[in-house]
């Protein structure tokens, strides 16, 4: 069975707070309490750490929808295949084997748009 989380505010979901576990909180809240923090863990203000944060806050942002996409596309697929099974046996059989090879061909799109994502980031990283 799926483990079941909820995440306390609309804020904490989109900036993807809620991916942290406690430890590295507890870890990180401890050090920025040390004296010693500024010298050691300072972020570097370089340009291409600048990027880096707005490419990753920028995929992050669209991680929501594509689960919801993605979470819709089985029983949307599903439907549709059996429609076009239906169609089929009350004798269109073109037309149900067209409903059947898009809807099939539809769903393993839509699963596959995370890996497109990561691929375009990834070369978007090489310029």
């Amino acid at each position: 069975m799926a483990k079941i989380q909820t995440v306390g505010t609309v804020q904490e979901f989109m900036s993807g707070e809620w991916k942290v576990s406690k430890k590295e909180k507890v870890a990180f809240t401890s050090l920025a309490s040390m004296s010693l923090y500024p010298l050691f863990l300072s972020k570097p203000a370089a340009a291409g750490a600048v990027t880096g944060v707005i490419t990753e806050k920028t995929v992050n942002a669209f991680d929501p929808i594509v689960h919801l996409v993605q979470g819709l596309s089985y029983p949307i697929g599903l439907i549709v295949m059996m429609c076009g099974g239906i169609v089929w046996m009350i004798g269109n059989k073109e037309k149900g084997l067209t409903l059947i090879t898009n809807a099939g061909l539809g769903y393993i799109i839509v699963q596959m748009v995370p890996l497109g994502m990561k691929l375009l980031v990834e070369v978007a990283k090489t310029f």
